[in-house]
């Protein structure tokens, strides 16, 4: 019986290295679900990286009188958003609805900002900045956010995965004027991200 053993320990060993490094077989439906967490909070923390642009964004706004709202300027985000989708296999029109929900967010933030300087007056001492500057810095997000949907396909066949990204965005998203229900609308968005295949969308989860 020893023999048995100590011929078995290697291999054993062996086997335990392998569920270490993750090679041993496919990975366990909780891996599964903590690497579809985990693609969520990049896109929150993307998302609040864009967001803290939007102050920027209503300053420069607000030195040449623009609106808020730029339909064309929308448009131009939301298609460079289904294409960043259909490049990674994921349906354009789901990619979409996220970038269509951190719109919606940015100008809840920019009316904020512009609410108070209407209240307040805008600082005299800062000068208005270019927004033709800024506007490649919040582009440059776009695939960021995209790749980071990759991972998140899945994510409504998690356990209780919208009230733990909940807790995660009133965590990670907290730029000002942000409300309840603009990180409700990212969460949802994210949480409605498909691939483009037909493959079953809870295999291995």
């Amino acid at each position: 019986m020893a023999r048995v053993l100590t011929r078995s320990l290697p291999a054993a060993l062996l086997v335990a290295g392998l569920l270490a490094l993750g090679l041993a077989g496919p990975a366990t439906p909780a891996r599964a679900a903590d690497a579809d967490l985990d693609g969520a909070r990049t896109v929150l923390q993307l998302s609040q990286q864009r967001l803290s642009f939007m102050r920027t964004v209503m300053a420069a706004k607000w030195a040449s009188r623009a609106p808020i709202e730029d339909l064309a300027q929308e448009a131009s985000v939301l298609d460079a958003a289904r294409a960043a989708g259909t490049e990674r296999g994921l349906g354009p029109e789901t990619v979409a609805g996220v970038f269509a929900q951190e719109i919606s967010a940015a100008k809840v933030v920019q009316l904020g900002w512009g609410s108070q300087w209407l209240l307040h007056g805008y600082p005299a001492d800062e000068p208005a900045p270019d927004l033709t500057a800024v506007r490649p810095q919040i582009a440059a997000l776009t695939p960021q956010i995209a790749d980071a949907l990759v991972r998140t396909d899945r994510l409504n066949c998690v356990r209780r995965a919208r009230a733990r990204l909940l807790r995660e965005a009133k965590i990670i998203v907290t730029t000002q004027y942000v409300t309840a229900r603009v990180r409700r609308g990212l969460v949802d968005a994210i949480l409605r991200v498909r691939g483009a295949s037909r493959r079953a969308p809870c295999a291995g989860v």
